[in-house]
């Protein structure tokens, strides 16, 4: 899985996200996120999510405030170790992000998302999924993960 797969996947999820995100509100991909005093700034490519969801008339500034994100978003690749991402789920979540995906790559059956929602603090699994992902918060959201993993997830030498 090459950088530029993943970038083409996290633009399609914004545009999944962009069907019905409130007018108020937009998806967009890779930017730095700033999670805190106490954690510091996120650069892309570093602890910042590949898609955040925030209101529009903030989503200006660079970086980002982790307080006005909606929904925070990062895709697993082939290569990625727990521990990054068990500290990135930390950070967000003591940021207080209230919604957060964790997009799977690295399963050969396909991608999967798999959907959390801030509780007290920590992040509590939703469900997961690698068939058509569905779901009502922060509002209305369907993903079509077949649709994607044939088109990103094809076996080496497929044209």
């Amino acid at each position: 899985m090459t950088a530029a797969i993943r970038r083409i996947l996290s633009v399609d999820v914004v545009l999944a996200l962009r069907a019905h995100c409130p007018p108020d509100h937009a998806p967009v991909p890779g930017l730095a996120l700033d999670i805190g005093p106490t954690l510091g700034s996120c650069e892309v490519g570093e602890p910042g999510p590949d898609v955040v969801v925030g209101p529009v008339e903030r989503l200006d500034r660079d970086p980002v405030s982790a307080r006005d994100v909606l929904l925070a978003a990062e895709i697993v690749a082939p290569g990625w170790h727990y521990h990054q991402l068990f500290s990135r789920t930390k950070a967000y979540a003591a940021a207080g992000i209230p919604h957060y995906w964790v997009i799977d790559l690295t399963f050969a059956e396909g991608i999967t998302i798999s959907e959390y929602r801030l509780v007290r603090g920590d992040y509590e699994a939703v469900g997961s999924t690698r068939q058509m992902f569905e779901t009502e918060l922060p509002y209305p959201v369907t993903v079509d993960l077949p649709a994607l993993t044939a088109r990103h997830c094809r076996p080496q030498g497929a044209g």
